[in-house]
């Protein structure tokens, strides 16, 4: 695996071209892994930069990885507060700050040169300032079971 020069930051005006094709190559992935479940998703390149930039918020981080004067992956978790209803649920992390990764996605060119877990640290990080206690999302096991192969 090689180093790469690639920085994280927050999105900006002008990232919706590689926006999508983070997207686009996400979708491409999991449609030709399980066609049953996922489709190639029509990425607009204008909708997605400007998701991203109204998608940030206090309770929402959102971190793009630039690479190449371009976006070649990017990161979205969310922030959920202890549920009003934990003591009704069996399931005791509702009582809990949790932060779900929503999207983590590379361009398929930049894989395999530590982008995602530089992405997965941020969110990580993030994670533990805003004191949450459990992280979920949609990982390995979820990609395992609904592409039938590794990830």
């Amino acid at each position: 695996m090689s180093e790469m020069n690639v920085f994280l930051r927050a999105p900006r005006a002008g990232d919706g071209d590689g926006l999508a094709r983070c997207w686009f190559n996400a979708g491409a992935y999991y449609a030709a892994a399980n066609p049953e479940l996922f489709q190639v998703p029509q990425a607009d390149s204008r909708e997605l930069e400007e998701w991203a930039l109204h998608k940030i918020s206090e309770d929402t981080f959102v971190l793009v990885a630039e690479g190449d004067d371009q976006v070649v992956g990017f990161a979205v978790a969310v922030l959920q507060h202890p549920s009003p209803t934990a003591a009704k649920n069996f399931v005791r992390e509702l009582s809990q700050t949790r932060v779900v990764v929503d999207i983590l996605v590379v361009q398929t060119a930049y894989r395999r040169h530590g982008i995602g877990t530089r992405l997965m640290e941020a969110v990580e990080e993030w994670a533990r300032a805003k004191e949450a206690s459990v992280m979920l999302g949609y990982g390995q096991d979820t990609c395992k079971n609904r592409t039938k192969e590794p990830c």
